[in-house]
């Protein structure tokens, strides 16, 4: 009897491209670790080691997953990420993480976020030194 061709899962095939698109230090933080729990026809739902992981990777990269998950499947799929409690990253993998954030905004034409938090305070009434006399 032939051994059947096995196929490599939707998540595992635009994983292998994020690999070849991302510096190695933000593939294996953001990506390495993430996990296809279950597939249906039009629903991936993907498992990541944190509530950090979570937000980070959907406010980041979920339109491209997204993306690239519409372009594998030919149709759209719609993202799920659930927390899997995966151990957190150590410390010097965490300053490593900080660097690669860093060069992937510099690589995709972000600027740099602000040293300090800038406050405006707007108002819009007019001060007694503008007012007619």
């Amino acid at each position: 009897m032939p051994n059947p061709v096995q196929t490599p899962n939707l998540w595992d095939t635009v994983k292998a491209d994020f690999k070849s698109l991302f510096p190695e230090d933000v593939f294996h933080m953001w990506f390495e670790p993430v996990v296809s729990l279950e597939t249906t026809e039009d629903v991936i739902t993907l498992g990541v080691p944190n509530e950090f992981a979570s937000i980070w990777i959907h406010d980041n990269y979920l339109d491209l997953i997204t993306q690239r998950l519409r372009h594998v499947a030919g149709r759209l799929v719609t993202v799920k990420l659930t927390t899997t409690g995966a151990p957190c990253a150590p410390a010097d993998q965490q300053r490593a993480s900080d660097g690669a954030v860093a060069r992937s905004r510099a690589t995709a034409g972000l600027p740099k976020p602000p040293l300090k938090p800038t406050i405006h305070f707007f108002s819009t009434a007019t001060p007694a030194w503008a007012k007619p006399t």
